[in-house]
């Protein structure tokens, strides 16, 4: 039944559009987008505005990782590969010179970075033993704080969350 409900044009169309939208998750889309934006106008910055970041080359290739490198990004491995599948789906050909020239760059990028910082150790007893009371510690800021930070805790809540929590959205169940 699938394959005869593809049969007529306007089936097919719809067929290839629903393909394309489910190559990438819809969480993906934008994490691409600004991919490609960086390294687009990474390119503009060294080469100028008017000249076309793809196709990809040997130069622009080194010319953009130094500059990967300069600003020391751990993730450069993504940007060459936003970077690669847009020059390939434009239609040229990824060949055996830029793969290697993308595996030296990635290296190089790499190179000194060191491991990522890891955060600091939050130690909830510390939190607790600082006697803050159930008032707000700054002027708007949230009441019991030590209580508040020892929930986001527990529930790993980033800052925005616990930010932006109310009263109302906590139930606490005594039991």
């Amino acid at each position: 039944a699938a394959i005869s409900a593809a049969a007529s044009s306007s089936s097919r169309g719809k067929a290839l559009e629903e393909l394309a939208h489910g190559m990438h998750a819809a969480s993906s889309i934008g994490h691409r987008a600004s991919l490609l934006r960086t390294w687009v106008r990474f390119h503009a910055e060294w080469f100028g505005p008017g000249v076309p970041a793809f196709p990809v080359s040997t130069q622009s290739l080194n010319a953009l990782a130094a500059m990967f490198k300069l600003g020391r990004y751990r993730s450069f491995a993504q940007y060459l590969s936003r970077a690669k599948e847009e020059h390939v789906c434009m239609g040229h050909a990824w060949t055996q010179q830029l793969v290697d020239v993308a595996r030296s760059c990635s290296r190089s990028v790499s190179r000194g970075i060191g491991p990522p910082r890891q955060s600091a150790a939050f130690d909830l007893y510390e939190v607790s033993a600082l006697g803050m009371g159930t008032e707000t510690v700054v002027a708007d800021g949230p009441l019991n704080p030590t209580v508040l930070m020892i929930i986001a805790s527990f529930f790993m809540l980033r800052e925005v969350e616990a930010a932006a929590a109310t009263v109302a959205h906590i139930t606490l169940d005594d039991a």
